[in-house]
């Protein structure tokens, strides 16, 4: 069974140097005023084009991103599978809200979940639904679904078309594929998404997996209702918990 109080297994994939650098940079970014002083920083100097990039790659980069290409990531994948940890590649960019950005998220992940097919070095692919749609829409989506335009209705097919072709593609590639959670003003038109999905693909084993964030008091009675629908409709349920993190305390 595993200890996950073994803090000798835990880090093992990391060196006393990375583990400083990591309790250094947790310590820091626990207060809020300061993360907002820094983020405040630091579009002031993207807006001036001042380079960030020395002072972010050895600290936050380092810390959370695996790789700014796929193949760049291989080295990170590589080593922790070493130490028996598989991988969840997840496209963490989130670009421009324009059709130019929506398309180039849409391919980036494309090209992600192909590059997990038959690589044991990753459990996972994983896409934030919300980086292939308006704000705007999928919140209205989700909560006044019934006031939709024509032209929002025609917007959100094209949306559902790609949530979709993401998990095709998975089940194709047998690929298991999360779906990311979201703020709350979006999950509810999310998760009769990943419903629908998981009845089409989760038939023999589960490629599709809706992600709960258990903070939330909904949480429990929507797990019992797809847990009951796969029963009823023979699929099987794909679920990620997590604590949430569209919260502060």
């Amino acid at each position: 069974m595993l200890d996950f109080n073994n803090t000798e297994i835990a880090f093992s994939a990391k060196s006393q140097s990375e583990l400083k650098n990591a309790y250094l940079l947790f310590n820091t970014i626990k207060y809020p005023w300061l993360v907002k002083c820094a983020s405040v920083a630091s579009n002031i100097a993207l807006n001036i084009h001042f380079p960030l990039g020395w002072a972010v790659k050895p600290t936050l980069y380092k810390q959370f991103v695996g790789g700014e290409t796929l193949q760049d990531c291989s080295k990170a994948i590589d080593h922790l599978r070493k130490f028996n940890v598989r991988s969840t590649l997840d496209f963490s960019a989130e670009g421009e809200q324009t059709p130019e950005g929506i398309q180039a998220t849409f391919e980036e992940t494309m090209r992600s979940i192909d590059f997990a097919k038959g690589n044991d070095n990753l459990a996972y692919a994983v896409f934030k639904p919300s980086t292939i749609i308006t704000d705007e829409l999928l919140a209205k989506a989700s909560e006044k679904h019934e006031e939709l335009t024509i032209e929002e209705v025609r917007a959100y097919r094209e949306f559902k078309e790609r949530f979709m072709a993401f998990c095709q593609r998975a089940y194709d590639n047998d690929v298991r594929l999360i779906v990311d959670a979201e703020d709350y003003c979006f999950q509810d038109a999310l998760d009769a998404l990943t419903d629908e999905a998981m009845r089409k693909y989760n038939k023999k084993r589960a490629i599709v997996f809706a992600t709960l964030q258990m903070y939330r008091h909904d949480r429990m009675p929507y797990l019992r209702r797809i847990l009951d629908d796969a029963k009823e409709k023979g699929y099987i349920a794909g679920v990620k918990f997590v604590r949430g993190a569209y919260m502060e305390a």
